[in-house]
This record gives C-alpha cells, structure tokens and sequence, in this order.
C-alpha cells in the first residue's frame, strides 16, 4: 500500500505542470516529490479505532491546489494527526464547527475569500483554535495582525517546506498557551 501510493506520487511528479508565483516559478511535481521524500519511513496505522483519532490532534486544511492537500494530508497522517481537507474556503467556512478542530492550516492566496479573511470568519465560530498559515508568497506578521484581529501567531510556513519543518510548527503552535 505504501508504494503504491508513492508510486502515484512518484508519476505525479513526472508529469510537467507548473505554478506561476510571481516573481517564482515552481514546479509542482517536484514539489510534491520533495516532500513525499520529506516523509518518515515508518507509516501511522490506518486501522486505529476512532477512539484513538480522537486523541489525536486534529487540523482543518484549506488551500485551493489539490494535490497539495492530498499529500499535506497523508504526509500529517503519517505523523499522528488526523486531517481534514478542504480546496473551497466557503465550503470549509460552512462545514467549521466549534472544538472540532485544534488547528487551522490555512493558504493565504485562495479564491472567493483570501485565507487572512477566513481565518477571521473561523475565529468567530471558535476563538480558541490555533492557526498557521502556509504560504508560496511573502508574508510579515503585521499584515497578519493587521487583518486578523486578536490573532496572536508566529506560524507562517512558507511553502515549499519538508515534513519535519511543517510537523515542528504545528507542534509548536499547538503547544503555545493562549493568552
């Protein structure tokens, strides 16, 4: 099963499709083969009763590019987290529910609504879940403070990242206390 699936990703990765981010060109098959590399040998099982996705943290994944999403999430699968994912912010925005989530991965370029601006609309269904957002463009903490009202966060990811860098912000940012 597990190479079957890097298979897949592996033929992702030959295929020749490109990102525009001005002033960047990224590739991205080679960024979904670098971080299917990023990932640990060792795979989570995926035959854990929901008791035990229950203690798991869980992340609520938004960004328009769906490949991207298919390998965030079974890359954080394989890491313990228990993901769900999202490529329509007004479908996640209506889906959002209070406590289900501990942490919001959000894309800050999305379309309908820019992830600054949902961010601010998932806040007001639940104030305590974390956030960090992920990003292929340059983004300052004051503009997240300046758009994001009350949000106190240091976690923009900037893609593309490895497994072990995305896994270390989550972690940090879901072990920071609220003040």
């Amino acid at each position: 099963m597990q190479c079957e699936k890097l298979m897949t990703y592996d033929r992702l990765a030959s295929e020749s499709l490109f990102v525009e981010f001005s002033p960047l060109r990224l590739s991205l098959p080679q960024v979904i083969s670098q971080i299917v590399r990023s990932l640990p040998s060792s795979s989570v099982g995926s035959s854990l009763s929901d008791d035990k996705d229950r203690s798991k943290p869980r992340i609520l994944y938004v960004d328009d590019e769906s490949r991207i999403t298919r390998v965030i999430k079974y890359g954080l699968e394989r890491y313990g987290f228990v993901v769900d994912i999202f490529n329509h912010p007004k479908l996640a925005l209506s889906s959002f529910q209070q406590g289900v989530y501990d942490l919001l991965l959000i894309d800050i370029r999305l379309p309908e609504i820019n992830g600054l601006d949902l961010c601010n609309e998932l806040l007001k269904v639940d104030p305590n879940v974390k956030v960090c957002f992920i990003t292929a463009y340059e983004l300052r903490q004051e503009e997240i403070k300046n758009k994001v009202l009350g949000l106190e966060t240091e976690c923009i990811i900037k893609k593309p990242v490895s497994f072990e860098t995305l896994v270390s912000k989550i972690n940090e940012q879901l072990h920071r206390d609220n003040n």
